[in-house]
């Protein structure tokens, strides 16, 4: 599995690995699932893992698995999306010293973590990594 067949769904909580496409929509399952799903392209828009960067202060973006890289080299030490924004931001500070404050919210910051965590829990996590890192 790679990070451009692991989406983001619109008014979905989650990740979603897509299963096949269709003309108004997708067919996909959300990670942990076995169930398939229909999501249309009326009610969602699909965002695929790897076209999300995280913007710096120099105006570049950061490939979302490259921090991702980043944060397992931080090791079993990061908050979880329920921990303080204080804690969270304090990591990200770590991970990713050149973020701009403007432009990556606490709300990102915890979706991020979010999908580390889902990631990881169904074991999507390192093979999307390696994957990704082939193709670079």
């Amino acid at each position: 599995m790679e990070f451009k067949e692991i989406i983001s769904v619109t008014g979905k909580s989650g990740l979603y690995k897509i299963e096949s496409p269709r003309q108004d929509g997708i067919i996909a399952t959300e990670l942990g699932a076995t169930k398939r799903t229909f999501l249309s392209t009326r009610k969602h828009s699909f965002t695929p893992l790897d076209n999300i960067g995280i913007y710096q202060v120099s105006g570049d973006t950061i490939a979302l698995g490259e921090v991702f890289n980043k944060i397992v080299e931080q090791g079993g030490n990061r908050p979880t999306a329920q921990s303080s924004a204080d804690d969270i931001r304090a990591f990200f500070d770590l991970v990713i010293p050149s973020y701009d404050e403007d432009k990556f919210k606490m709300s990102d910051m915890k979706k991020v973590l979010q999908w580390y965590d889902v990631l990881e829990e169904n074991d999507a996590f390192e093979e999307a990594l390696s994957s990704n890192s082939e193709e670079e």
